[in-house]
């Protein structure tokens, strides 16, 4: 849940690191820890379904409005899922 504020996704991703680790497990050469080479392909899903999150809601921006105000608040909607996961400290600057 560190990732994503979604449980179901979050017990999807669980489920995929489960599933890479058991497909890939003869494969680990015993040069890092078995908990820190799980912790890298737990990363590299979520990041990846982070990748995935942002090109389909990039694809789904809805038209510009005519109206001044609507876009202001339209621009201030689009942003707010692109800084969503940055520290509220760096989102208070964005």
């Amino acid at each position: 849940m560190g990732y994503f504020n979604d449980y179901p996704l979050a017990q999807d991703l669980a489920q995929d690191v489960f599933a890479r680790v058991w497909q890939y497990l003869p494969s680990f050469k015993g040069e890092s820890s078995v908990g820190s080479w799980i912790f890298r392909i737990a990363t590299n899903i979520c990041l990846r379904q982070g990748e995935r999150q942002r090109r389909i809601s990039q694809s789904e921006v809805p038209p510009p409005p005519t109206c001044r105000l609507k876009q202001r608040m339209t621009a201030q909607c689009m942003c707010r899922p692109c800084i969503r996961p940055y520290p509220g400290f760096q989102r208070r600057t964005a």
